[in-house]
Order: structure tokens, then C-alpha cells, then sequence
């Protein structure tokens, strides 16, 4: 969501108000590869900015047998909390219904029997309810049985695409608790997919991630043995719940939990439409839900608080929909890359060409990946051109990106050169 460089400087923001025990642990998560690695991003840099406009005391003891992420004194406002910082996503809906990874999976063998997976479509039946609480609602085989379907369903119909791959085909499977169709289209040469109903809709105001949370965190709060404010911070972390139904979760919450949590504040971003020079203008939001069981004297100090914090907050490069995702994707060399991108100055002269430098190192590094990139890619064929006009490089220079994990190499180009390029005849000649 955020770039890994300013998710480092709210790491040193921390190590101004937190032992070097608790940011040891913090960053043990952040470098994981787990969804822990997404939690504490968020943990970071919603503590960092806490801690630039207020007093921040991080796991203090209050008394209780729980330790708070937050305790917070706003001086100039007067006001003081303790809160939990928490990330929720539809990770354990996801695991039920491993549509995903089914498709994952299928597609790996389709590309092992050379087969791009254009014109491949996944159809999933629903699974029918029985419960209220029930997870698993497509007729797909569990998580563990999927890899063993595949071999010995889907593999066989794999192979017969390759071995005519102009003719269309489905396979339909239904038995039991599995119901499916894969379908090829020969003539579809650019796209796949496919369709599944919607498992993450919450079912109920309370089996649901969002709900689930708030419960667990309202039971540490009341452990924790703060007489003040208390609040719980859910952060997105890909939860359908949070953008669609967070309100009257919350409400149907509060009804049911009326002392112990006075406030809860959401934080998402929600992905963009608009751009700024290329790239989507996201912005984080937050909306603040009041039990309405508490004195809302506090209430209007509570949302200057937030407003405060999410101002502090850094820009963010990725809508947090898609955090849980990446977040098994750990492989630095690729991570929020600038790679394949480029910018031309000045009206397609091409004299100046912005390039991503790290994709720059790894092609130097003899990185096959980003050689492979570069190969099919726009640049190549710009630099080419560069090559054509018998141009040599005139500067190299290194653009800082203080928001990004990337910077550009502006690379410049001079006048045609002799060493590389036909002798010409100058342009001012002699008055004979």
C-alpha cells in the first residue's frame, strides 16, 4: 500500500518514542511473508503519525492483563485514548472458497503444456447454505484436494487442448460438492476468465471478518484496565465488509457491546479512476462510528484526532483491496518497481529518456527477468532509435522518487555523433 521507503522512515519515527524490543518486533513483521507483513504496515505508519501529534505510549501497561497498541495524550485537545490497531481481510473466506488458487493452479499446467491460457474460462457453482455461519459457499474441492483434482480432471482436458488447440471444448464435473465447468474459446486470443458467485458478502451483521475483529479487540480493551476512551482502528486489508456494509456492522456491533468501546475508525484505500501523471491519485479515508451508549462530549476531539492522523499518513501507492495478495509476493527485487515504465521529454524528440534505474541495476546484474521485460518493451525500441540516428549518450542522471521504491535514470542523448553515425556535411559552410 505504502512504499517500503516511507514505511522505514515511520519506522525511525518509532524508534524515537518505542524500545528497540518493540521495534524489533514490529519490523520482524513487517519483513515477513505472511499477513502479518500487511498488519503491521499498517501498524507503522498509523502509530508514526499518532506519534507526531500526540504523546504515544506503545503496549503500555494500564493496569489490566492487556496491552493496548495505542495510548495516546492529544495535549492541546485535552483528550486521551488507548485503541487497537488491526488489519481485517477476507483471508479465512478466501481459504474456504480457493477459487483463486484453483485457477492458479489450472493455469500453471495449462502454461506446462504450452498453452498461453487465452480463451481458458472457469465457471463455479454456488454450494447451497445451510447455516448462517457457513464459509464455504462454491462447490469447489477443499484447499487440499485441489492440486489432486486438477491432475487427474482438468489435466486430461489440458492435454487435449494442446493437442488441438483450434477446436473449443468444456469440461463439466458435478459431483457432491463440486460443481464446475472450464471452458475454451479457440478464437479467444487475448483474455480469460470466467464467473463464481460472491463469497465475501457478508451473510449477517455479525458472521463476518469486520464483526469478528471488533469482538476479539473489545475484549482485549476491556483487559486492559483503562477507565477512559477506548477504540479499536481497522484498517483494510482487503475486506469486502470494510467498503460495503462497515457501518451497519458497527452499529449492529454497538448494540450489542455498549460499554466497552466508545469509537471505532476505519481506515481503506479505495483504488482510483483519476490519475496524476500516469499513475492513480489515491488517497487514504477514514470514517469514525460512535456508540451511541457513550457521552459524545469527546466525540468532536476523537475526530480531530483522526482527521490529524490520516493528514500524516504517506501517500499510498497501492488501493488496499489487493494488500493481502501482495503481501505473498515477497521478492524485494520486484517490489513496487517502476520496471517497463518510461517517460520521453519535450514532444517525442527523444533527446531525454526517464528510465526506472532499478530495472536499470538488475538488466546490468544480468537479472533474466527484467532482460526478458526490457525485450518486448517500448524502451528497447526507443533506445534503438537512439542507436538508428547515430546518437551517444551525453549525461546520466539520477532522479530522486521520495515517495516511491524506484527513482528515474534520465538518460540524455547529443547530436548525432561521427563515432557511431555517417560523416555530414556541417550546416554552416564557407562563403566561396
Amino acid at each position: 500500500m505504502f512504499s517500503r521507503r516511507d514505511i522505514q522512515k515511520s519506522v525511525e519515527q518509532l524508534a524515537t518514542v518505542l524500545s528497540k524490543k518493540q521495534l524489533v518486533l514490529l519490523v520482524q513483521k513487517l519483513n515477513s511473508s505472511s499477513f502479518e507483513q500487511v498488519s503491521a504496515e499498517w501498524e507503522v505508519v498509523v502509530l508514526a503519525a499518532i506519534s507526531r501529534i500526540a504523546l504515544l505510549k506503545h503496549e503500555h501497561d494500564s493496569g489490566g492483563s492487556s496491552r493496548p497498541d495505542v495510548r495516546a495524550t492529544v495535549c492541546d485537545l485535552g483528550l486521551e485514548f488507548v485503541a487497537d490497531v488491526c488489519a481485517v481481510s477476507d483471508a479465512t473466506m478466501e481459504d474456504e472458497n480457493p477459487v483463486d488458487f484453483f485457477r492458479d493452479e489450472m493455469f500453471a499446467v495449462a502454461r506446462e503444456l504450452g498453452i498461453a491460457g487465452a480463451g481458458l474460462f472457469l465457471h463455479v457453482e454456488p454450494l447451497e447454505k445451510t447455516e448462517p455461519k457457513q464459509r464455504r459457499l462454491l462447490a469447489l474441492p477443499p484447499k487440499g484436494e485441489i492440486q489432486r483434482f486438477i491432475r487427474v480432471h482438468v489435466r486430461p482436458f489440458l492435454q487435449q487442448l494442446a493437442a488441438e488447440p483450434a477446436l473449443d471444448r468444456v469440461l463439466e464435473h458435478s459431483e457432491d460438492t463440486v460443481a464446475l465447468k472450464v471452458r475454451y474459446d479457440a478464437s479467444e486470443r487475448r483474455i480469460s476468465g470466467g464467473g463464481w458467485p460472491n463469497y465475501t458478502w457478508p451473510r449477517t451483521s455479525r458472521h463476518n471478518p469486520m464483526y469478528r475483529i471488533l469482538q476479539q479487540k473489545s475484549d482485549q480493551l476491556r483487559a486492559s484496565g483503562f477507565d477512559g476512551l477506548k477504540g479499536v482502528i481497522v484498517c483494510d486489508a482487503g475486506c469486502e465488509t470494510l467498503g460495503s456494509r462497515s457501518e451497519s456492522i458497527t452499529n449492529g456491533f454497538f448494540a450489542q457491546h455498549r460499554k466497552t468501546v466508545s469509537f471505532v475508525a476505519t481506515l481503506k484505500i479505495p483504488d482510483a479512476n483519476t490519475s496524476v501523471g500516469g499513475r492513480p491519485r489515491l488517497e487514504t479515508k477514514w470514517d469514525l462510528f460512535w456508540n451511541p451508549h457513550h457521552e459524545v462530549t469527546d466525540r468532536p476531539l476523537v475526530e480531530e484526532t483522526f482527521a490529524r492522523v490520516v493528514a500524516l499518513l504517506p501517500p499510498a501507492l497501492r488501493a488496499s483491496q489487493y494488500a493481502r495478495n501482495r503481501s505473498f509476493a515477497p521478492d524485494l527485487r520486484y517490489h513496487q518497481s517502476f520496471e517497463g515504465a518510461y517517460m520521453i521529454d519535450g514532444s517525442g524528440s527523444r533527446e531525454r529518456i526517464r528510465v526506472s534505474a532499478r530495472a536499470v541495476l538488475q538488466t546490468l546484474a544480468g537479472n533474466l527477468r527484467f532482460r526478458e521485460s526490457w525485450g518486448y518493451s517500448i524502451p528497447v525500441q526507443v533506445f534503438q532509435a537512439q542507436i538508428n540516428e547515430g546518437r551517444m549518450i551525453k549525461s546520466v542522471q539520477l532522479e530522486r522518487s521520495e515517495h516511491d521504491d524506484d527513482d528515474w535514470l534520465v538518460i540524455e542523448f547529443d547530436d548525432p555523433d561521427p563515432a557511431v553515425s555517417p560523416y555530414r556535411v556541417p550546416d554552416e559552410c564557407a562563403q566561396v
